[in-house]
Formats: C-alpha cells, structure tokens, sequence
C-alpha cells in the first residue's frame, strides 16, 4: 500500500491525504502511520465510500463488522493511479 500511494517516507504520527475516484465521484480519505512501537499504516475514509464500498461488496462489509478473520474468499480491488475525471461542462 505504501509503495502504490507513495507514503514510504511518512512518518509515525503523520498522515496524507488521497483520493479515490468512482467515475466522477470523489471520495476523500488519508493515510496514516500510527505512533506505536512497531507502527502500522492505516487507510481512512469516510463513511460514504464505506457505503459505495458495502454496496458493491455487501458479504465483506458485513463481515467486517463482525470479525477481523477471513469469509473465506478475497476481496478484490483494483486500484489506478492517475489524474481524476475531468468535466465536461
């Protein structure tokens, strides 16, 4: 994930912002490294695109809700970098 947003150097206790596009659609969210011992980096966003998210993939967001192991399957997201729609208008 670090690689693919481009946070390698962020920092604990820091975090960036990024931007998920769904065609015309934005969704904000950031990027943080947690300040623990061994750092984790965490992805947020907002509860829009968690319900864009648990629209399209109903059986993981419930899921998620309950537990933190696996149903079994992946989930699949396919993620590109690149500029955001432009407008026609």
């Amino acid at each position: 994930m670090r690689e693919f947003f481009a946070v390698g150097d962020l920092q604990p206790g820091h975090k960036r912002s990024i931007v998920f596009w769904l065609g015309e659609e934005r969704f904000d969210a950031f990027i943080e490294k947690t300040n623990h011992l061994t750092p984790r980096t965490r992805m947020i966003w907002k509860a829009d695109f968690t319900a864009v998210l648990g629209k399209a993939y109903p059986e993981w967001l419930e899921f998620f809700r309950k537990s933190r192991g696996s149903p079994g399957r992946h989930l699949r997201c396919f993620l590109r970098s690149g500029r955001p729609p432009t407008s026609t208008v």
